[in-house]
């Protein structure tokens, strides 16, 4: 499958111009090449908008690529271990 959507077309123009990725790394990130996700995960870790760009990803539950620097199965994970803080704080 390919995949068209990239982060410009999530965030306000205001946030993609800050984001480290551009159309020209965008194969990175959705990529099953180790080797280019290790490169996207680079790039994120340089990126002003990644937490936003993370955010985006967990709230349309983004099934594909590296947003934010997490993988689809992190950012379950992520979600999941959020759920159980929330629980265990209202207890």
């Amino acid at each position: 499958e390919i995949y068209t959507l990239s982060l410009h077309d999530a965030l306000p123009i205001s946030s993609w111009m800050l984001a480290a990725c551009d159309s020209d790394t965008a194969d990175l990130f959705f990529s099953n090449d180790p080797s280019l996700l290790k490169r996207a995960r680079a790039i994120c870790r340089t990126c002003e908008v990644a937490e936003e760009c993370l955010s985006h990803a967990i709230r349309h539950n983004e099934r594909h690529g590296i947003w934010g620097g997490k993988s689809r199965r992190e950012r379950l994970e992520l979600v999941a271990s959020n759920k159980g803080e929330t629980s265990a704080s209202n207890d």
